[in-house]
Formats: C-alpha cells, sequence, structure tokens
C-alpha cells in the first residue's frame, strides 16, 4: 500500500494487477490502471505511453487521489477526534 500511495502522491499515475487490496486507492482511467495478464500489463503500458493528455491526466488525479493521506489531513482528523473526546 506504501508503495502505491508514494507513486501517487508523486503524481505517477499506476498500472496495478487487479486485486481487491487497492481497489479503494486505485480507480481506472482516473489515477491508475487494472491489468489481469500480461498481455493487459503490455497494452496498458503503451496506452499510457502514447496518450499524453491520459498521462496528464493521471498524474493530476493521483496526487489528488492521495491527499487524504497527507500529514496535514492526518494531523487535522487527530485533532477533531481529540477536540470531540475532551468536550
Amino acid at each position: 500500500g506504501l508503495t502505491y500511495l508514494e507513486a501517487l502522491a508523486s503524481g505517477l499515475p499506476v498500472i496495478v494487477k487487479e486485486d481487491n487490496a487497492v481497489k479503494g486507492l486505485i480507480t481506472e482511467k482516473e489515477n491508475g490502471l487494472f491489468f489481469n495478464t500480461e498481455e493487459e500489463l503490455i497494452q496498458k503500458m503503451r496506452i499510457i505511453y502514447s496518450d499524453f493528455d491520459l498521462q496528464k491526466s493521471l498524474s493530476k488525479n493521483a496526487i489528488k487521489s492521495v491527499e487524504k493521506y497527507s500529514k496535514e489531513c492526518y494531523t487535522n482528523n487527530v485533532l477533531s477526534l481529540y477536540e470531540t473526546l475532551i468536550f
């Protein structure tokens, strides 16, 4: 999971083997692509390599998709929890 987060935070679109463990983190054609077979992996790599607009879109969305894991967001969530518990 951390490897995917780091890649996305760096603006890298990811190509991942389809797996329920990453379904909540990766959204097809939003911040990455899924594959099931070696042939699909090659096809998805060619698609990203040849489609500059898709590259830009995936990259932009990749960064947005991990904002909820930022240290600022984490800190705000913890502070909110503490305030709820104290008051």
